[in-house]
């Protein structure tokens, strides 16, 4: 049994060793008939594109590549000529007389892949025999390349092309965007000034084509898209690439019309929406400027490759601004319909001028050489702010040096439209009265024109002088750089929606410094046409490397804050007055100064009960001021509440009923006592003017001129002259008022009284012009009634009496005034301009220097006019020829006279003479006096049409 299993296992490994043995050499026999049938060459014999489209211009889908192998015995045993080949397919072919066959391989391009590249391996077995072999290879059909894997490793592995292209592929796209052509092509908008962005097209052109294969992509569907990144709009079209690969089109855009040159940055791109580059797109930057529509300057492209021109930047990055050199005013004339009268006489007129100017435009610094830059304004509405200040001195331009020594006369704001690139358009004035002397003279203009909205144009602010005598003039006009700095550079800003009407300045914001309190400050400083140092300074401004100075600064702030509050500021000036009091109170209060002993009533029936005196409402209305215009009734009225009559008693001549005393008073009322009338106003309702007419008359002397020598001292006289001898009670300001300083110092002459001498005749000319307005309102008609003090009277026989008493002095004792209650009234009023008139083309003097001008006044009433006039021509006075006009009356005489009537704490000693300078026009505040009915005299008979 031992012997048995040995035996079968060396019997089994026997066959295992024989069969091992057997499969080797069987699989040798494989491996040497495989090696046997050999590819002796692999090669494409030709290749053909497979396209998108039938046409020969279409995209290149895939390319047909036929490809040969030969094949040979390698033991030379037998011939492979006309020999089937069956491929890996199944597909069986036969072999030429060479041993060669051919098959075609189809290979899709893929224009989105990193890598065209394949591989492939075709098996090859000869039928009826145990050859066989296979045919390794690549292909690239994007480039084209075809390689034997067993004589190179072809495009299979990361060669440095496909590295490239690798590289490439993640960075950029398939397609290659060609040069990208940009050319103005038109304005899409009628230009207008008055809008902030322009619509613009230009025309595009560019190229597509395919990285991958070089060629241009034709016959292509794509969509363009140009963005742009300031609004986030984008343009599309869609347009197909022609048979050259381009695409062409026109797109819209828009850009701030008051911008500064620069080239606008738009995003290019161009997407393939179908074919076999579907969803592939490319872009890049484009730089348009279409401020400067020509082909040199227009348009940049940013690929350094295909770009023509130059992204410059623009070393002045400022918004256009408006440029104004000069303007013209004509005078049209008086607009009645827009004269007013407030509630203390106080009248403002209408002046309608005709304003003429041609704006234009600086568009600061331009690429294009040669090209414009100043050009018209063209048509559309603006906001045009014009006032006009006054020296309070004798200054002539306004600058941030003296710009405190100007004071606000008027102002106005209106919106005016650009035609032609001319404004021609009326703006009206008003003016009040009492500010004509200083439109009289030099007088400077202050112009803005504005954009009505926010379209980046820079308004012009420009200064000028302002002749209101002359008709017709055009002036030049200074634009100061300190006024026209940047609102960032003074420190200003709009006030939004949300702010306006919580700040006493509702459209500026001036800075930390400028309280609510300074702002309430300057406005009743310019209502009562004074100015002084103003803080406008911005609290910020301390840089050392600032443009502009402190003052630049503030004067700057100033004017913007006149601006900002003009139609404010206008209303204040020409029809307010800053009165606390009625103008019934304000004369009794005047009363109270000058007559201490006068008695006021506050009505009638006090006056009754307390003087016996009964008048009634019909009686005083209808007193008219003169000889014997006081009637009968009333006088004996007043007579016998001095002199009541006596008890009856009896005499020779019998009984006495009637005091004697009460019967002259009657006969003889101006030997006792004088009555004035007085209307007050309580409320103007409405006004129609009546009259206006000029008229003049001159003052004239003679006198002896001699040698000798005189010196005196002046100084600080603001108001003017002082043509009474001393300050009558009745008589209120009959001064010319001036409104410049004189400051201070000395005067002399050299003279010899020797009684030699030459006569010189001098004369002044005096114009007058006058305004009659009918005034409709609730008045208060008023009596002054007030005795004359002591006389000496007799009876002359009419009695005989026994007393002594009698014949004495006796005074008259009534000194009262009383009102009856307001009445709805309408009353004729007059207003009186007065100027001196000298040659006006003088070669030394200077016609409208306020320092020059000797007398220059406006008054109300009829008998302030008079007594001006008769003192203007009184021989003992002669003020108008011997030129001692301004020197006599100084601001504190005034206050001392006339300070009273100003009855308001909020304001000092010096803002109640500014107030009585800037608002008084000869009479007292809302009251009329009712002067006797002129004579017919050659001095007066034009007033009886009245």
């Amino acid at each position: 049994m031992i012997f048995s299993n040995k035996f079968t296992t060396v019997i089994a490994l026997s066959a295992l060793f024989y069969g091992c043995s057997a499969s080797v050499d069987k699989k040798e026999e494989t491996n040497k008939t495989t090696e046997r049938l050999q590819v002796q060459k692999l090669s494409v014999l030709s290749q053909n594109d497979i396209r998108e489209e039938a046409s020969i211009d279409s995209i290149v889908t895939a390319r047909k590549y036929t490809i040969q192998a030969c094949l040979a015995d390698g033991l030379q045993v037998k011939s492979l000529a006309g020999r089937s080949i069956t491929l890996s397919n199944g597909k069986v072919l036969t072999t030429d007389v060479s041993g060669c066959v051919t098959w075609d391989k189809v290979v899709e391009l893929d224009y989105k892949g990193q890598n065209n590249c394949h591989a492939f391996e075709e098996s090859m077995s000869v039928e009826g025999s145990d050859l066989k072999t296979s045919a390794k290879y690549s292909l690239d059909p994007m480039s084209n390349t075809f390689s034997d894997l067993s004589r190179s490793s072809g495009c299979v592995g990361t060669t440095p092309k496909a590295q490239k292209r690798s590289e490439f592929v993640k960075a950029k796209s398939e397609l290659i965007l060609e040069r990208i052509e940009i050319m103005p092509d038109g304005v899409l908008d009628i230009i207008k000034s008055d809008v902030k962005d322009i619509g613009f097209s230009a025309k595009y052109d560019t190229c597509l084509s395919s990285y991958s294969s070089g060629k241009r992509i034709r016959r292509a569907n794509v969509e363009v898209s140009i963005r742009d990144p300031r609004t986030g709009k984008v343009f599309k079209k869609e347009a197909k690439t022609t048979v050259t690969g381009c695409l062409s089109g026109v797109f819209k855009s828009t850009y701030e019309q008051y911008g500064y040159s620069q080239w606008l940055d738009y995003d290019f791109s161009v997407r393939v929406l179908d074919g076999v580059l579907v969803g592939e797109e490319i872009g890049r930057k484009i730089y348009m400027n279409p401020w400067e529509q020509n082909r040199v300057t227009f348009a940049v492209d940013s690929d350094p490759e295909y770009g023509y021109g130059e992204v410059k930047e623009n070393p002045i990055k400022r918004n256009n601004q408006i440029q104004i050199d000069g303007v013209m005013y004509i005078l049209i004339g008086n607009d009645n319909d827009k004269f007013t009268v407030n509630d203390y006489l106080g009248l403002s007129i209408s002046r309608s001028y005709q304003v003429v100017l041609n704006p234009r435009v600086d568009r600061g610094m331009l690429f294009t050489e040669g090209s414009r830059r100043y050009t018209e304004l063209k048509d559309g509405r603006f906001k045009l702010s014009f006032m006009v200040l006054a020296p309070q001195k004798t200054d002539i331009p306004i600058t941030s040096e003296n710009f405190n020594d100007f004071t606000f006369i008027t102002g106005a704001q209106k919106t005016v439209e650009v035609k032609n690139g001319v404004i021609n358009d009326l703006i009206s004035l008003q003016i009040k009265v009492t500010d004509l002397p200083k439109l009289a003279t030099r007088t400077v203009t202050v112009f803005k024109l504005e954009p009505v909205n926010e379209i980046k144009l820079d308004g012009a602010i420009v200064t000028g002088f302002f002749k209101a005598k002359i008709p017709w003039i055009k002036t030049n006009v200074f634009k100061a750089d300190d006024l026209n700095m940047s609102s960032e550079q003074a420190g200003l800003k709009n006030a939004t929606a949300s702010e306006k009407g919580v700040s006493l300045n509702t459209d500026l914001n001036l800075g930390s410094m400028v309280s609510e309190a300074d702002i309430a400050k300057w406005k009743e400083n310019i209502l009562l046409g004074k100015n002084e140092e103003n803080d406008f300074e911005w609290d910020q401004l301390n840089k050392s490397d600032s443009e502009f100075t402190s003052k630049q600064v503030a004067f700057k702030r100033y004017i913007e804050f006149l601006f900002s509050n003009i139609t404010e500021l206008t209303d204040k000036r020409t029809f307010d007055n800053p009165f606390k009091k009625s103008a019934r109170a304000i004369f009794e209060n005047h009363l109270a100064k000058t007559l201490p002993d006068v008695r006021t009533y506050k009505d009638l029936a006090q006056f009754k009960a307390q003087t016996k005196i009964d008048f009634t409402p019909t009686e005083i209305e209808n007193v008219v001021v003169g000889n014997n215009d006081f009637s009968p009734e009333m006088i004996r009225k007043v007579c016998e509440s001095v002199f009541p009559a006596p008890q009856q008693k009896y005499g020779w001549g019998g009984s006495i009923n009637k005091n004697a005393k009460t019967e002259y008073c009657v006969r003889h009322p101006g030997k006792f006592f004088d009555i004035k009338k007085f209307r007050h106003i309580k409320k103007v309702k409405s006004i129609n003017p009546l009259l206006a007419t000029g008229f003049g008359f001159s003052v004239a002397a003679r006198y002896n001129l001699a040698e000798g020598h005189q010196e005196q001292m002046w100084k600080n006289v603001r108001v003017g002259f002082d043509i009474s001898t001393k300050f009558d009670a009745l008589k209120f300001l009959t001064m010319g008022l001036r409104f410049f300083d004189f400051g201070m110092g000395k005067s002399w002459n050299d003279y010899e009284n020797e009684g030699i001498g030459n006569d010189v005749s001098t004369y002044a000319n005096v114009g007058v012009e006058r305004f009659v307005i009918e005034v409709a309102g609730d008045y208060e008609n008023c009596l002054l009634i007030y005795g004359k003090g002591y006389y000496n009277y007799s009876f002359g026989g009419y009695s005989r009496s026994t007393n002594p008493a009698d014949y004495a002095e006796i005074q008259f004792p009534v000194k009262s005034y009383v009102c009856s209650e307001q009445k709805d009234t309408k009353v004729n009023e007059s207003w009186y301009y007065m100027q001196e008139y000298t040659n006006d083309t003088s070669i030394m003097r200077d016609p409208f220097d306020p320092s020059t001008v000797k007398f220059i006044k406006v008054v109300r009433g009829y008998d302030k006019y008079i007594e001006i006039e008769k003192s203007l021509k009184d021989a003992n006075k002669v003020f108008m020829v011997t030129g001692t006009l301004a020197q006599t009356t100084p601001d504190q005489v005034l206050l001392d006279n006339w300070g009273h009537l100003i009855d308001n704490p909020e304001l000092n000693e010096d803002d109640k003479g500014f107030l009585l300078l800037d608002n008084i026009d000869g009479s007292f505040p809302g009251t009329i006096d009712v002067a006797p009915k002129p004579k017919s005299t050659r001095d007066t008979w034009w007033l009886k049409m009245l």
